[in-house]
């Protein structure tokens, strides 16, 4: 319902069935149309908006054996790929919003249900082009009728560019050797470069081939990508060794105004020797790493954690950092040029630290979520 009408109405209520729906209104909030997507253990995972331009990410999940599955999509049926039980089309739907019609339909075949691939972020750039960054546990994808392969059981991470009115133009993979990589966090520079953080396993590799290896087993990497080529400008590492089931943990990327960027992360206790991209050893604890946008390591900001507590960045201003932390560990205090000015054990569930220009002042918000 809105406003007390019925605009979409799906099937009738099944535990399996997933309903994810994309509501479309004007300017004054009166509506247009409604996206709906009703089908088992199926959605949408994402959307893009631009001028005249609707993004669907999602994927369709194939109920019985033998037989294809379809669901209607705004007028447009989408049909799965393969009649395999529980297989996965991913899918990527082009809406032109002025008139309401499809102008792209790209699916992949994604594996089974449980190896789906999951959209973690998209960007647009100035010229409409759209940046898909995923991740998927399957041991291959199939797009296009091209067969990219993949580690089975282990985290792989993939970027599919599209330009605006849908057509895949560019794709880059990340796996290599059956080493995992996990990249979860995305931005976008002003020029329309990429920029990319998360964790590998013993090396890392762009299409297949090696661009570093690691002289531990895991490790947190942060890299630029051209925006056109997709290939590497530059990256940085941080790796360890670890004793037990604790290990290098990413937690969040983020830019200033000034294209300044800073990743987070943190290493438990457990670790027995770590070291970043240069042969420097590197202590336990949570890190605020920043660069300049041509990769020059500008600071390390530190401060020991008790068990290798997540940071991840809210919001960035000239003078202000607001970060969130997950439990336990000892959290520093930091001024605006981020120097520590004290530290205290935590124990609250989510605390938000606000970094103020001209004092050094915490503030603490307590969150029930």
């Amino acid at each position: 319902l809105y406003n007390g009408e019925v605009v979409w109405q799906g099937e009738e209520n099944t535990f399996y069935f997933d309903r994810d729906l994309i509501l479309e209104l004007d300017l004054n909030l009166n509506y247009r149309r409604v996206y709906g997507f009703d089908h088992y253990h199926s959605g949408i995972q994402a959307i893009a908006v631009q001028e005249g331009r609707l993004h669907l990410f999602g994927h369709l999940i194939n109920k019985n054996a033998g037989q294809t599955d379809t669901v209607e999509v705004e007028g447009h049926t989408l049909t799965s790929i393969t009649d395999q039980e529980n297989w996965v089309t991913l899918f990527t739907l082009t809406f032109d919003t002025g008139t309401g019609q499809i102008l792209n339909e790209l699916k992949i075949n994604g594996g089974h249900l449980y190896n789906r691939g999951i959209v973690r972020d998209i960007h647009l750039n100035k010229k409409g082009d759209v940046f898909q960054l995923m991740t998927s546990v399957a041991s291959g994808v199939i797009i296009n009728g091209e067969i990219f392969e993949m580690t089975a059981s282990a985290s792989n991470t993939f970027i599919l560019k599209y330009e605006r009115d849908g057509e895949l133009i560019n794709k880059v993979f990340f796996t290599r050797n059956g080493n995992e990589v996990q990249i979860e966090q995305m931005e976008m520079t002003s020029d329309g470069d990429v920029i990319l953080y998360g964790d590998a396993k013993r090396s890392f590799g762009v299409n297949g081939r090696l661009l570093t290896e690691f002289p531990y087993p895991d490790a947190a990497i942060v890299l630029r990508l051209d925006g056109e080529t997709l290939e590497p400008e530059w990256y940085d590492y941080y790796a360890v060794e670890r004793n037990g089931g604790l290990t290098v943990r990413t937690g969040g990327l983020t830019m200033d105004e000034k294209e300044n960027i800073y990743v987070m992360n943190s290493h438990g206790r457990a670790i027995t020797r770590a070291e970043d991209k240069e042969g420097n050893s590197l202590l336990a604890g949570n890190h605020i790493y920043k660069y300049s946008s041509d990769g020059e390591r500008l600071a390390d900001y530190h401060t020991p954690s008790r068990a290798g507590s997540r940071l991840y960045p809210v919001a960035l201003r000239e003078d202000t950092l607001i970060f969130l932390i997950n439990p336990g560990g000892d959290i520093g205090n930091y001024d605006s040029t981020f120097h520590i000015k004290k530290e205290f054990e935590c124990e609250i569930f989510l605390l938000q630290y606000i970094l103020h220009g001209q004092s050094s002042d915490l503030e603490e918000t307590q969150s029930s979520t």
